[in-house]
């Protein structure tokens, strides 16, 4: 996975009601904004949040 640098062998599987959950969401819209304000995109449903080392994997229900 990636180009070999960090530590990818331990996945975390967050709790979609937690705070950092949530932050990372947060973080991840926000991005998408940035890079097109244009487009609008909300999570309706958050199903999982997975972190691998700096790396988290968002999975949901994209609404708008």
């Amino acid at each position: 996975m990636g180009n070999g640098v960090g530590d990818y062998t331990t996945v975390e599987q967050l709790p979609t009601d937690s705070a950092e959950a949530q932050q990372i969401l947060d973080e991840f819209v926000a991005n998408i904004r940035k890079h097109d304000p244009k487009e609008y995109m909300g999570m309706a449903i958050l199903h999982r949040v997975d972190r691998l080392g700096e790396w988290a994997v968002v999975q949901g229900s994209v609404s708008g």
